[in-house]
């Protein structure tokens, strides 16, 4: 099981030494980890502590938290100035972003004016169907800028209805990819019909 702020001990597959690893959670998107390089801060990968497992056994030959209270006080010092350094570089950035890097921006922004709470969900559930809506009739005009602002604004929504419901909607889109990737049907109309669905 995955643990915070402790060292990681990893042979990768293909490398020659071992690396150090520590993961780190950054506030404002509970249950999204980043797994990091100790000794120089680089980022490696982001996920859930199972999609992190999950990693660690695919690209490893080998991997063991490296424990002890000396180790584990170099760790959190450590920790400590990446995190300082990583959520600088993230919320300080203008260039294109990575969609996890844009939901702890969104997600942040809106906790922050207190709009982000469980008490929040209907509202917000109204907020993406009121931006469906403007998607709807840009594609209906065919006015392509109102498109492609409606659709950032609907996942701008979903993002933070997610996070009302306490998921993450990364992680809803990675439980669909997993039940349509093998999924067999046909295209009737333009749209896939599931196996299952064909005959009734």
């Amino acid at each position: 099981m995955i643990k915070i702020g402790k060292i990681i001990k990893a042979k990768f597959k293909n490398k020659d030494k071992e690396s150090n690893l520590i993961v780190v959670e950054l506030r404002g998107y509970p249950g999204s980890l980043d797994l990091i390089q100790l000794d120089d801060g680089e980022y490696i990968f982001s996920g859930n502590v199972g999609a992190i497992n999950q990693y660690l056994n695919i690209h490893c030959d080998s991997w063991n938290y490296y424990d002890g209270d000396a180790i584990n006080a170099l760790a959190e010092s450590k920790a400590k100035q990446i995190m300082s350094k990583y959520v600088e570089g993230i919320f300080n950035s203008s260039n294109r972003q990575s969609y996890e890097t844009l939901a702890r921006k969104i997600i942040n922004r809106f906790t922050n004016i207190g709009i982000v709470s469980a008490d929040n969900a209907k509202t917000q559930f109204m907020k993406v169907v009121e931006e469906l809506g403007e998607l709807a009739e840009g594609i209906n005009k065919d006015k392509s800028e109102q498109v492609k602002d409606s659709l950032g604004d609907v996942l701008v929504t979903l993002i933070l209805l997610a996070e009302d419901l306490n998921l993450n909607l990364l992680d809803c889109l990675n439980s669909a990819w997993g039940e349509i990737k093998d999924r067999k049907g046909e295209v009737k109309n333009g749209s896939f019909v599931k196996e299952s669905d064909l005959n009734v």
